[in-house]
């Protein structure tokens, strides 16, 4: 039998690494938790991003840049959980989260941009640019994805990939920094203001998706 120090070591660690929605799993499923189980969802997801910001800053080293990275990292991922967000993957600089409600997203798109403005005003950080992001909601398939020997608990599907592509356009294509699609906007309140933006056209898809920019 493991001492409690032990066991409470590895359930902060698996809170810390996987999450609390992992935790929760393993505690309350036990074995089958390791299963490969996915079932489909109709969830909101999504991608923040700073992928430039390597270029359009100076850093003297790489001990600076990763502390940089860090602080960026710890200030969005701070900002999905206030949000009740769930954070599915990092992906160098990229973040990827999901939701149940599209508003909640959204509002947490608006303060990670609100924290980062604040931040670079109060000097807090050396000047991290606007991040891109990406919203959209649609049908997925959640559940344990990989091989037996190393799976993660994650989101997939063409929702998740608009979303990605979404947060790559965000201030690069658009001269905007939070990209949605309609599936997204249309169930916002009246309060959330969107701008209608050129429409998007997708691989398979016989229609051209709605894109709107979301007004911080």
């Amino acid at each position: 039998m493991w001492p409690w120090s032990k066991i409470s070591l590895l359930t902060s660690a698996l809170r810390a690494y996987a999450g609390d929605q992992v935790l929760s799993r393993v505690l309350t499923l036990g074995r089958a938790a390791l299963e490969p189980i996915r079932e489909p969802k109709v969830l909101t997801v999504m991608f923040v991003d700073i992928a430039s910001f390597s270029q359009s800053i100076s850093m003297p080293g790489p001990a600076d840049f990763a502390r940089l990275i860090s602080d960026y990292l710890s200030m969005v991922v701070d900002c999905i959980l206030d949000h009740n967000g769930i954070v599915d993957t990092y992906q160098g600089t990229c973040i990827m989260a999901h939701w149940d409600s599209p508003v909640d997203a959204c509002r947490c798109a608006n303060d990670i941009v609100r924290r980062i403005n604040t931040a670079n005003t109060n000097g807090a950080t050396e000047g991290l640019p606007q991040p891109g992001i990406g919203i959209n909601t649609g049908h997925v398939m959640i559940g344990n994805f990989g091989s037996k020997r190393r799976m993660a608990f994650a989101v997939m599907g063409d929702s998740v990939n608009l979303a990605s592509r979404l947060c790559g356009l965000a201030y690069r294509e658009y001269p905007h920094s939070i990209l949605l699609t309609d599936r997204t906007r249309r169930v916002l309140p009246e309060s959330m203001q969107t701008v209608l933006l050129p429409s998007l056209e997708t691989k398979g898809s016989g229609e051209p998706i709605g894109i709107y920019a979301l007004i911080t």
